[in-house]
């Protein structure tokens, strides 16, 4: 849609001639609200009602026509005068659909193999010379890249002494170490240190319907004692409070409710 002012505009009791130049420009603007925001900006103007000698310009619905009229009334006597019945009309701004004209075959009696049968899946035929030009290219995307200042660094320290390089003297130490995606040795995790676990007596302890709360509705205290094997380490024999002990120190005492002491 075009927006064509023209001609001298009351403004009230000023007139400018920079205005009056501009008057005589014509602009395409989509709406009244986008000519009401031309005027605020590049002209200045503040009286809105100056606004009202502003006149749309309709422009011609035929294809191969340029012409533009401003008003309805004369768009239409030129419609009749210039163009009849048979003329071609512009497309339309809507969005299009697009319609399917030809119907979907029908589904035929018998189906191909490709559809039915499954194939093997076969890797593509690659030569050896084309498989060790790609290895390398393929393995590069594949890998993350590699700090390399982080890794002149461990390289540098490693050679004056400052790193050291952890032995793995236990299988169990994946626990206390963990991993990282750079190339810096793994540091410590943040956990605490635990002994080694009695595999032969906590065996026995589920074996024996080890249970750690009892029945509230039981009244007896079941005590289930074992003894420390033999060849396991033992701390110091001497009770907290003095006493000589009679039993092993290590000894296991699972109760109903709570861990007893003798």
């Amino acid at each position: 849609m075009w927006w064509n002012y023209s001609g001298w505009v009351d403004m009230g009791t000023q007139s400018y001639a920079k205005f009056a130049e501009n008057m005589k420009r014509t602009f395409r603007i989509m709406s009244k609200i986008m000519l009401i925001r031309h005027f605020i900006v590049h002209m200045k103007v503040r009286n809105y009602k100056t606004l009202n000698r502003a006149q749309v310009t309709v422009c011609s619905l035929f294809v191969e026509c340029d012409e533009s009229f401003r008003s309805s009334r004369r768009l239409l006597q030129h419609s009749q005068t210039s163009h009849g019945d048979d003329a071609q009309l512009k497309g339309s701004a809507e969005l299009f659909s697009a319609a399917r004209s030809v119907p979907p075959p029908d589904t035929p009696s018998t189906l191909p193999s490709y559809m039915v049968v499954a194939r093997a899946v076969t890797p593509h035929p690659i030569s050896t010379q084309r498989h060790q030009l790609l290895g390398s290219w393929v393995l590069k995307n594949m890998m993350p890249p590699v700090d390399t200042v982080s890794l002149r660094r461990y390289l540098k320290a490693k050679h004056l002494g400052r790193v050291e390089v952890p032995t793995t003297s236990d299988e169990y130490e994946f626990l206390v170490a963990r991993s990282s995606h750079s190339c810096m040795p793994s540091r410590p995790a943040k956990i605490r240190d635990f002994g080694d676990l009695n595999s032969d007596q906590v065996s026995e302890l589920i074996n024996d319907g080890m249970s750690f709360w009892q029945e509230e509705t039981e009244e007896t205290e079941r005590t289930t004692v074992f003894s420390e094997p033999e060849n396991s380490p033992s701390p110091s024999e001497t009770p907290l409070d003095g006493s000589e002990s009679r039993s092993s120190p290590d000894e296991l005492l699972l109760t109903g409710e709570r861990l007893s002491e003798d």
